[in-house]
């Protein structure tokens, strides 16, 4: 996600690190818009890869599962 822009701040919100910092300990904002903002990205970049719309990323297929 910090490949496409979303704040490092906002990056640690979703991944629910802990931040101890004084600044994060007085930081009561909830981060709500912004996590919503850089998931849709994030699902849009997904979308993107799965529908091989995007040229941008190295994705390899997997095998078919062989019984």
């Amino acid at each position: 996600m910090a490949s496409l822009g979303v704040d490092r701040t906002v990056l640690a919100k979703i991944l629910n690190h802990v931040d101890r910092s004084v600044t994060g300990r007085c930081d009561t904002h909830t981060y709500v818009p912004e996590k919503r903002a850089a998931l849709e990205r994030w699902a849009r970049k997904l979308e993107a890869i799965i529908s091989g719309k995007d040229t941008d990323t190295k994705v390899v297929e997997f095998a078919e599962h062989r019984q």
